[in-house]
């Protein structure tokens, strides 16, 4: 299964571990001054990223199989791994359902007291 998406590790690195997993790998040519971003950083992170969404896809549908045959209660094969269903229950406070219980007016009052939580990613696209 997991040949079907190798991810394969940096030419260049001497590690085994995959690269997003290694510290940093800037290449600083001297104390004030630091290298650009090269174009083939960004196509493999192009490619990494759509090998995620490929192997996302795959784990999304082999687990949804799994799930539904453990509801039913299909046995699970002998041999040195098992599985369990876990079932979580959890409570998603978001706007759509806090205003009609609270009011717009209140949502928006508690929701100005919060900080909001900043995350980045990266967006790569063809230049013009």
């Amino acid at each position: 299964m997991a040949a079907a998406f190798p991810l394969n590790p940096h030419p260049n690195s001497t590690s085994n571990r995959h690269p997003l997993l290694e510290t940093s790998r800037l290449s600083v040519t001297s104390k004030w001054q630091i290298q650009p971003i090269s174009q083939s950083t960004i196509q493999e992170l192009r490619q990494l990223k759509k090998q995620l969404q490929n192997i996302r896809a795959h784990h999304d549908k082999v687990q949804a199989e799994v799930v539904g045959k453990l509801r039913r209660g299909v046995p699970i094969q002998q041999g040195v791994l098992t599985a369990r269903l876990v079932t979580r229950h959890c409570r998603y406070l978001s706007a759509k359902a806090l205003c009609p219980l609270l009011g717009a007016a209140e949502v928006e009052r508690l929701r100005d007291q919060v900080e909001p939580s900043v995350s980045h990613s990266v967006e790569i696209s063809e230049t013009d």
